[in-house]
């Protein structure tokens, strides 16, 4: 049995466990749009916390402009993940050109 998107849980640790959550981080992304409001802020904000908390190594392992960009991508997402509606499309596609920023480096 497939855990559902609400019971997957992004895990923070300290070792290569980043990389390995990207494709969670994908499908979660993905599923955006079948949440009610307050559960795609729940996930919203889980993504973004899990990045800024899990993602520095691979952060480090890219070069100064796409350091700067996915310091960008990352305040975008945390302003969107805030609002009282946020929009999921442009959520999504943020988050989607962060991760590919990100998953070269593994």
């Amino acid at each position: 049995m497939t855990p559902s998107i609400e019971t997957s849980a992004i895990q923070p640790r300290r070792d290569r466990s980043f990389y390995r959550q990207i494709p969670t981080m994908l499908e979660m992304i993905g599923s955006l749009d079948t949440l009610t409001i307050t559960g795609r802020q729940h996930l919203m904000v889980k993504v973004v916390g899990f990045i800024r908390d899990c993602g520095s190594e691979a952060v480090r392992g890219i070069g100064r402009n796409n350091q700067r960009t996915v310091m960008e991508l990352l305040e975008c997402l945390a302003a969107e993940s805030s609002r009282p509606m946020p929009d999921v499309r442009q959520f999504a596609q943020r988050a989607q050109s962060l991760v590919a920023l990100l998953a070269p480096s593994a």
